[in-house]
């Protein structure tokens, strides 16, 4: 046979180096399984085994270590079937041998994958079950999404232009049988999450992301569930948009899966039942093309002959994953290329009802990336700052950055979350005016709100929520992000970087720094605001908080000469505690911060930085690390805002904002202080728990160059090392032994309860090391906490098994 022959000629090749023998390995392999009549799409010198997040952002350890928890070196390499309806049988057949495995990668080598869903209410498309991760060939070049750092950047200025392996999802030109024009998505041309048999929620789900792969005519969107218990279909629920079903998705089954599920599916109505999140979701490498959630299933605005909403579904993203520990990085959502012009019918506005106007299907429409913000508005939990049910809108972890996001009539960035994350991404939208025609195909002349059909040609009182980024969350850093053109020339909208108090969202614990922008406000707009700073950054609109009015204000900075242009709204409330707007006060060497602690946090999976103030002429501070040992730039951890009052004043001083919950026991105690809303801490999930690093904060005032970071004018805390330990066996028998990798001194171990109780204790005697005695402690989940003589903390979930 031919593969005989093949493998005898190959090992005779005594003389042939290494790199001559694989490739033989490959020319014999892929002839072998011609001949077996087995395709193979490209020749691959190995299959990846690799962390291909590490492999990008190893430099700096500039991803979370929770991605090293998937299970890499556990693939399956995929091959084209054929056909799309055969791909997504076979997609579904490995996906479910990995998830019996406990996880692993699909790997597809370069090629082009056609996938043909189904389209039914009580479908699935591309659905990733517990620890099964999608994974496309690495490029050999082009490999960073961003590569022009503009504001003024264009929509070309991008990479991942040449992705080698390709996802091309089948289309429809007559959804809910209506006949148009052109070509759109169908309505599960989705890469998501579901539950498998180990899993009793959607939000069990856990580990699964997809990277380096391109997508045409598709969307991602990792659900949420609903604590409460989905309702029985659309139709029968209590949810706003259920009974505006139509094409058959009356029927549909909530369950999650679907991104109108939130808005559809609700057992118990609009913000009254609770949602529920999995966790460790990520996207990387991913290029959306001709990318919109489509919309034949509900007639919102009521429209004659509907056919379908000329863009892409409104309150939710064409990447929106629901979450904590959420990673978004290099990814590029690009200028479509398939809009086409379609009949669109008026519902009132500035033209009568039932004018028929030559609109266009948009795939450049709709939200770009959204995390826990557009749909969370569905549930009560959104306000939820100390309950047993997490919040949605405080979802820990969230990461987006690096990212290349073209869109417009709608926000490029929607997020939330705590210890949220939105730093280096590039936004080269387009500005709308009824009259524009971004994609050559003639203008239509008329703009419309899919919300509710009315169409405009000039200024109107609806908003098409078009702004740089929509933010909610609670400890928010967002830095160094370049943004074009906000609002459309139809709507009442246009901000820059917005927090607004949108069922429920305050500000508490932001800082925006460093980011350029060429229009749109910088403020958050009628909220409290506990701990709000904004420095540093370049953008034509106002600085501060608008529409003060009652609000409660406190540790806040806005002062204007950090800015570029230096425009500052004035502080007109009447609740204000602290509202810092100039640089004439200076830090001195006396201001530096006190007790700074570090410790590795194994229940958040990241390091935790606290400390406390010593300053009352700051304007922020600046989290800063490096590795131990190492000399040369510091990495920026986070700004953090100031810390200036401190009271015994209540949470139920804010009373007089809306949408928390009632009773107001369930979003937060009454005994909670405001002040605790803007904690002295953060938490560094990029820090590596393998690795040394010191860490020093920065109280700063208006100067903030690396020079003035060793002069008074920024005052730097003494650097602290957070130690790092090796803990084994684990699980044990009866015993653990502890080492420092730094060699620094042990001063206590202590065993605890996974819920913290205090079970056991053990001190140091001078030494790097220690064996720690559990012979007599039952089997079972426990904490080991190992206190350095560096003064920082190292905790790690140990397993005791006898």
């Amino acid at each position: 046979m031919i593969c005989d022959r093949l493998e005898i000629q190959f090992f005779n090749q005594k003389l042939f180096k290494m790199k001559v023998k694989k490739l033989l390995a490959i020319w014999s392999v892929s002839l072998c399984l011609g001949a077996l009549g087995i395709k193979s799409n490209h020749l691959q010198a190995q299959t990846p085994t690799d962390n291909p997040v590490f492999s990008f952002y190893s430099v700096g350890h500039d991803y979370p270590a929770w991605i090293g928890e998937i299970k890499w070196n556990n693939v399956i390499t995929m091959s084209d079937q054929g056909s799309g309806s055969a791909n997504f049988a076979d997609f579904k057949t490995k996906r479910d041998l990995l998830y019996s495995q406990g996880g692993g990668v699909l790997y597809y080598p370069a090629g082009t994958y056609s996938f043909e869903v189904p389209d039914g209410p009580n479908d699935e498309g591309l659905m990733l079950k517990k620890g099964v991760v999608i994974r496309g060939e690495r490029p050999l070049a082009d490999d960073k999404a961003v590569t022009v750092k503009s504001k003024m950047a264009l929509a070309t200025d991008h990479g991942l232009n040449a992705m080698p392996t390709k996802f091309v999802f089948t289309t429809t030109n007559s959804p809910g049988g209506v006949t148009i024009p052109g070509q759109i998505p169908k309505a599960w041309n989705m890469i998501g999450i579901k539950k498998g048999a180990n899993e009793s929620r959607l939000s069990d789900v856990s580990h699964a992301g997809i990277a380096w792969i391109e997508m045409q005519y598709g969307y991602i969107y990792f659900g949420m569930d609903n604590f409460s218990g989905w309702a029985g279909t659309w139709a029968t629920s209590n949810s706003w948009l259920g009974t505006k079903a139509v094409n058959g998705w009356q029927q549909r089954v909530p369950n999650g899966t679907h991104p109108m599920d939130p808005f559809h599916g609700t057992r118990n109505g609009l913000g009254n039942d609770t949602s529920s999140e999995g966790e460790k979701f990520f996207v990387f490498g991913v290029h959306l093309k001709n990318c919109a959630i489509p919309n034949y299933m509900t007639n919102k605005g009521g429209s004659a002959n509907f056919a379908c909403d000329p863009e892409s579904w409104r309150f939710s993203g064409k990447m929106t994953l629901e979450g904590r520990h959420i990673f978004i990085a290099n990814n590029v959502i690009s200028k479509p290329s398939a809009s086409f012009r379609m009949d669109v019918t008026c519902t009132g506005g500035h033209k009568p009802n039932g004018f028929v106007f030559s609109g266009r299907f948009d795939y450049g429409y709709g939200v770009g990336i959204d995390v826990n913000k557009g749909l969370g508005s569905a549930f009560k939990n959104r306000t939820y700052i100390k309950n047993p049910i997490p919040s949605i809108y405080y979802s820990e972890d969230v990461i987006i950055q690096d990212n290349v996001i073209y869109n417009h009539g709608n926000k490029s960035i929607e997020a939330a979350g705590k210890y949220l994350i939105i730093k280096g991404n590039v936004m080269p939208r387009d500005y709308l005016a009824h009259t524009d025609d971004p994609y050559g195909i003639g203008s239509p002349g008329v703009g419309y709100n899919s919300s509710n059909g009315r169409c405009w040609t000039g200024e109107s009182v609806d908003d098409m929520m078009s702004r740089t980024m929509d933010l909610g969350g609670w400890m928010t850093w967002v830095d160094d992000n370049y943004g074009k053109y906000t609002g459309t020339s139809y709507a009442n909208d246009g901000e820059g970087i917005l927090y607004q108090r949108h069922n429920g969202i305050e500000t508490y614990g932001v800082a925006i720094t460093n980011n350029h922008l060429v229009d749109g406000y910088l403020a958050p707009y009628d909220v409290h605001a506990v701990g709000v700073l904004h420095a540093f950054n370049e953008q034509n609109g106002a600085i501060g908080i608008v529409k003060q009015e009652a609000n409660w204000i406190e540790d806040c900075s806005f002062p204007g000469t950090t800015n570029n242009p230096p425009k500052t709204t004035a502080s007109q409330g009447t609740r204000v505690q602290d509202y810092l707007t100039d640089c004439a006060l200076t830090v001195t060497p006396d201001d530096s911060i006190l007790d700074l602690q570090i410790t590795w946090d194994a229940i958040h999976d990241g390091m935790k930085v606290k400390y406390s103030d010593n300053s009352t002429n700051e304007i922020g501070f600046r989290i800063e690390k490096r590795l131990f040992g190492q000399s040369g730039d510091w990495t920026i951890v986070a700004y953090r805002p100031r810390q200036q009052t401190t009271s015994t004043n209540t949470m139920d001083l804010l009373q007089v904002s809306f949408g928390y919950s009632a009773p107001l026991s369930a979003s937060f105690p009454a005994t909670m202080l405001i002040d605790e809303l803007n904690p002295t801490e953060w938490y560094d999930f990029k820090a590596d728990p393998t690795s040394i690093y010191e860490y020093r904060i920065a109280t700063i005032d208006c100067i903030n160059s690396n020079i003035g970071a060793n002069s008074p004018l920024v005052r730097v805390s003494k650097p602290h090392i957070a130690d790092v330990f090796s803990i084994s066996p684990n699980p044990s028998s009866g015993y653990f032994d502890v080492r420092s990798k730094g060699g620094f001194e042990i001063r206590k171990v202590e065993l605890l309860s996974i819920d913290g109780k205090m079970l056991n204790s053990k001190m140091g005697t001078g030494s790097s090391k220690m064996k720690f005695l559990t012979d007599k402690t039952p089997e079972g989940l426990y904490i080991l906490k190992v206190y350095s003589a560096t003064g920082s903390i190292f905790t790690s979930k140990v397993l005791i098994a006898k």
